[in-house]
């Protein structure tokens, strides 16, 4: 077997098992750990990161927070990001996925190189995008009808990535 850096980690079907798991009742199927948050809408897949970067959480809790006044931490509302694109997925054609696709890849172009404070006004743009928009809109209304449910969701993956992050000696 090929050694990557998906499976040099100790606990990784673990963590995958348990993430999957948990967000099995909002309509994933499988949750995969990935280099980024990532989700491919008509299989009900969605990929996550190891770790999160920080301005980058921060930008887009900010863009959260201005779709609609949210409690729910950063780390949860990306996976619910991604849940989002699965349970808003249909409400976009083909042909308005293939733009997503073309905005994606120039607005990515466009940030490959730059520092972190030339990138953001593209983060901004990206998170404009009616794809983005309407999976971050969604994650952040289930969030506030379901409070409960986050805290619960908050204090499994936390548990979960503690754990993984433990038996890989990543502080």
């Amino acid at each position: 077997m090929r050694k990557n850096k998906r499976t040099s980690l100790k606990g990784v079907k673990k963590l995958e098992h348990t993430i999957t798991r948990l967000l099995k009742p909002l309509g994933v199927r499988k949750c995969l750990l990935g280099e980024e948050f990532l989700a491919l809408p008509s299989d009900a897949i969605i990929n996550f990161p190891v770790v999160m970067t920080e301005e980058v959480d921060t930008d887009f809790l900010e863009y959260c927070n201005s779709i609609e006044e949210t409690f729910a931490p950063v780390g949860v509302l990306s996976f619910l990001h991604e849940v989002g694109h699965i349970k808003t997925g249909d409400d976009f054609s083909m042909e308005e996925w293939s733009a997503y696709e073309d905005k994606v890849n120039k607005l990515t172009e466009k940030m490959r190189f730059l520092p972190y404070k030339e990138r953001r006004p593209y983060l901004y743009k990206y998170f404009s995008i009616p794809q983005e928009r309407a999976a971050s809109t969604w994650a952040v209304k289930y969030a506030n009808a379901h409070p409960e449910n986050i805290k619960r969701l908050c204090s499994k993956m936390e548990d979960a990535f503690k754990t993984f992050y433990k038996k890989n000696n990543i502080t």
